[in-house]
């Protein structure tokens, strides 16, 4: 076997394919959606794209959250939680939630509108206040297994996300307050955000849904319809800081880092 050929072969039949891949995804894009893919980088940048151009109404105002604001909010924006259980026994049942961010994207209110600085107490002037909140939080000394996340700065600088017990300072959502309270956490209210809330993500869940239910499961639309549903919602909490790349000559590197 001469190996440079076969490789040769091998990359060419790859990019054939991947280019085959590409060209069905964009046509089936494009007949759902009237969407071209080819403007998008990203899965979560077409699906953005999707949901503004499809489902996106002229009455809903999704603020724009940068700098100090941003960085306020992003401290009570955490990943899911994910809990360690022993590795192995008998008799165990594993159970799985069909379409659980989805479903929380379409039967949760969401943050709309112009965001309200406050200061104090809030509930005690609106107890249906919604909004981000920095407060203290207490939690109950015997509980086990905590609920409420928050990040923590480690030894090495980063970010880490735990679900403590004890105290501390945050940012929580009115609504984790308001279902953490059943299972005895306080909190105290110092200021934070109100909001508007409206259900912006309704139409853009059930439309996809439906095509991954009347889909048979690993063809291409019902994928497309997983992947779309899931890759939104984590859009909205992206960075605005983005980064930039150059390329520069070994003789401009003095000149650049100065």
């Amino acid at each position: 076997m001469n190996l440079k050929e076969e490789l040769i072969k091998y990359c060419e039949k790859n990019v054939k394919t991947l280019y085959q891949v590409i060209d069905a995804f964009s046509k089936q894009i494009f007949n759902l959606f009237r969407i071209d893919i080819l403007k998008y980088p990203t899965l979560s940048s077409l699906a953005f794209a999707i949901y503004r151009s499809n489902f996106l109404k002229d009455d809903i105002k999704i603020p724009l959250i940068s700098r100090e604001m941003f960085n306020l909010f992003k401290k009570g924006y955490t990943g899911g939680a994910l809990d360690v259980f022993k590795p192995n026994g008998e008799n165990i049942f594993r159970y799985d939630v069909n379409s659980l961010y989805p479903h929380v994207m379409k039967e949760c209110s969401m943050p709309v509108g112009n965001p309200i600085f406050f200061e104090g107490d809030i509930t005690k002037i609106d107890k249906d206040a919604f909004g981000l909140f920095k407060v203290d939080v207490e939690t109950p000394k015997n509980l086990n297994i905590p609920v409420l996340q928050c990040k923590i700065k480690t030894v090495h600088g980063d970010n880490k996300t735990i679900a403590p017990l004890g105290t501390w300072r945050g940012m929580t959502h009115s609504n984790e307050i308001n279902a953490y309270k059943k299972y005895g956490y306080k909190f105290k209210i110092y200021c934070g955000y109100i909001f508007e809330q409206s259900h912006i993500f309704k139409e853009y869940v059930e439309s996809l849904y439906e095509l991954k239910l009347n889909s048979e499961k690993g063809s291409p639309d019902y994928i497309i319809s997983k992947l779309l549903m899931n890759s939104l919602y984590g859009r909205f909490g992206m960075s605005p800081i983005m980064e930039q790349h150059i390329i520069i000559n070994d003789k401009d590197l003095t000149n650049f880092f100065s």
